[in-house]
């Protein structure tokens, strides 16, 4: 297997993968929060934020996996998105200005002085704890999963220029849209995108909770309990698509709590759309998904939208986990290969 997964011929052309990463993983919050303006999307609120970057990261993913699908991977397509992204990551930077920067710097600096001793020692920690993973995610693949197939097969497809089976490699069935994110990366010169994207990843599911809390140590100890969880070591530095899915699935479900009385139309297409994205990375979602989902209907019956809630949860399953599915049911006979 080994033999044609060279990570060097895709990753010489270009240098520098961890700056590449970013400024991905920085366009795609671009599109996200351009997709989020017909929700009216607020990208400066902490939630509304978070749902616009699932948007844009689930319409890259699915995009490039139809492409994968259709035999149409080529390299050159995929570098050109990458770099179009690229440039949209640009775009992001400018976007932060320095009034905006020193803006935060100083409401820091007041929550800070605020704090008693503990406060204070938590609120270091946990900026030393996200810094410590964010480098860790900037850092080379060495994990066992990652260089067998969570880049092992997107380096597959692009050298074949599309998904096929594949009966000798049994993980092979197992990659979804998250995978398609690690093939994008490596046709545009990185191999730790899918990295970068657990840890945009992990800031997404801290935004989406930071709401609930009513204070400033109440954000600190939320803070804590999301990027101090001993398993975010495992989550984040590597290139399997589960912080990311995690976040769609945190993301969605907080939408639906928040507005659970009250539901609208909107508010379903985004939470939705969040849950099915989380199928379409990885079948374990499947059990967490459904969970969300029935919260999402029981809303919609309480509103009397549950008619409308059943086909936006149709249309967000026939666009993101359907062509996961149909590939493993046309290539191995069983949608979710290999449990059924």
């Amino acid at each position: 297997m080994t033999s044609f997964l060279r990570l060097e011929d895709y990753l010489a052309p270009l240098p520098l993968p961890a700056m590449i990463a970013v400024l991905v993983v920085l366009g795609i919050k671009y599109l996200g929060t351009r997709l989020g303006r017909a929700f009216k999307l607020e990208p400066s609120q902490p939630l509304q934020g978070a749902v616009g970057f699932i948007l844009g990261v689930s319409a890259v993913a699915a995009a490039v996996h139809f492409l994968a699908l259709m035999g149409l991977a080529y390299l050159w397509p995929l570098r050109i998105m990458a770099w179009g992204l690229m440039a949209c990551g640009l775009l992001e930077l400018a976007r932060l200005n320095p009034q905006r920067l020193s803006q935060l710097a100083g409401q820091l600096k007041v929550v800070f002085k605020e704090q008693s001793f503990w406060g204070r020692s938590a609120l270091v920690l946990v900026g030393m704890t996200l810094l410590g993973l964010g480098l860790a995610a900037l850092g080379p693949p060495t994990d066992v999963d990652s260089l067998d197939y969570h880049l092992g097969v997107p380096l597959d497809i692009l050298r074949h220029h599309g998904a096929y089976p594949r009966f000798d490699w049994l993980h092979a069935r197992l990659t979804g849209l998250g995978e398609s994110l690690n093939l994008l990366g490596l046709a545009g010169g990185t191999d730790v995108l899918g990295a970068c994207l657990q840890f945009a990843g992990m800031l997404a599911a801290l935004a989406a909770i930071y709401p609930l809390a009513k204070t400033d140590l109440d954000r600190i100890l939320l803070a804590m309990g999301v990027v101090g969880a001993p398993v975010m070591l495992f989550l984040v530095p590597n290139q399997k698509p589960q912080m990311l899915p995690i976040a769609a699935t945190t993301v969605a479900l907080v939408l639906i709590v928040r507005r659970f009385r009250a539901i609208d139309p909107a508010t379903l297409v985004l939470a939705f759309w969040g849950v099915f994205f989380a199928i379409a990375c990885k079948y374990t979602f499947i059990l967490s998904g459904s969970v969300v989902v029935l919260v999402g209907l029981l809303a919609a019956y309480h509103a009397g939208l549950l008619g409308r809630a059943l086909l936006v949860a149709l249309g967000a399953y026939l666009i993101l986990p359907l062509p996961v599915h149909l590939q493993n049911y046309l290539f191995y006979g069983d949608p979710i290969s290999p449990f059924l």
